[in-house]
């Protein structure tokens, strides 16, 4: 749900972190000087981690402006709120997203899926890791609402006692982030599935997923302009950017003659564990 980046190399926990933070940095600051022009003067630029302070900047600097057409953004996701947020701004301007470099976790989810048009320029590449429906949190929230109902009628044990008052805050982020999701997903006429597929039904052996272009249409996400041989292994391979965020391959998804969601490249990540 959040941008937990993770390594394939063996550090320890807060070097490696560490080191992703240098890695993104340097590359959200050559960003506007190294990667494609934007494809418009007027385009604003959104890069980095989503949260409440750079949305709200970024909302307060552009929401004036009469003659936006798209936002270019290039982030890892970030606060789900935030994220949230931003896209709701989108949908609201009636803009276009183009994504440059990555458009990851919370960007995805709420950010690429709301532009009017979703444009990927060349390399770049959209993931999803999970949402605030995902099923520990739907299941997290269950239990905690049954302990309430039985704590309502009769004496609960200490043990339940301090399942509610380790994770009250947790439920109540749960239930507003999830009615934010749901009324963001409602107007872009979505099928949630989309943030939890590499999950469930199938909780495929990666970290995160990539849909192809057909798989978005499946879950609603339309009017999407990729580079050609996109959510290809020959596409995602010609960067390590993919596998460094992911801690290994992402699994890419499409869809069968049937309908069906199928993982295309299982042999690929079963090969690099």
């Amino acid at each position: 749900m959040l941008s937990y980046l993770t390594s394939p190399y063996s550090i320890d926990p807060q070097s490696e972190m560490i080191m992703n933070k240098i890695f993104l940095s340097l590359l959200f600051s050559l960003s506007s000087i190294c990667l494609a022009p934007p494809t418009s003067q007027a385009s604003p630029i959104f890069t980095g981690e989503i949260t409440h302070k750079s949305v709200d900047e970024f909302i307060s600097k552009y929401d004036g402006l009469r003659d936006i057409k798209e936002i270019i953004i290039f982030s890892q996701g970030g606060e789900v709120g935030a994220s949230i947020k931003l896209g709701q701004w989108v949908y609201k301007k009636n803009l276009d997203v183009v994504v440059r470099t990555m458009c990851y976790s919370g960007c995805a989810n709420y950010v690429f899926v709301a532009g009017r048009k979703k444009i990927l320029e060349p390399d770049a590449f959209v993931a999803w890791h999970g949402d605030v429906e995902q099923k520990d949190f739907r299941e997290l929230a269950r239990k905690y609402e049954e302990i309430s109902s039985r704590k309502e009628k009769s004496k609960i044990s200490k043990t339940d006692q301090l399942f509610l008052e380790t994770n009250k805050n947790k439920y109540r982020t749960i239930k507003v982030l999830g009615r934010s999701q749901a009324e963001l997903y409602s107007k872009l006429k979505l099928n949630s599935e989309f943030g939890r597929i590499g999950q469930e039904p199938v909780n495929y052996p990666s970290d995160g997923w990539i849909l192809t272009k057909k798989a978005m249409a499946h879950f609603g996400i339309l009017n999407v302009v990729v580079p050609d041989n996109y959510a290809t292994v020959e596409y995602l391979s010609a960067t390590p950017l993919p596998a460094f965020i992911n801690g290994g391959p992402f699994v890419i998804l499409d869809v069968d003659n049937s309908g069906n969601i199928i993982p295309v490249n299982l042999a690929q990540i079963n090969g690099s564990r």
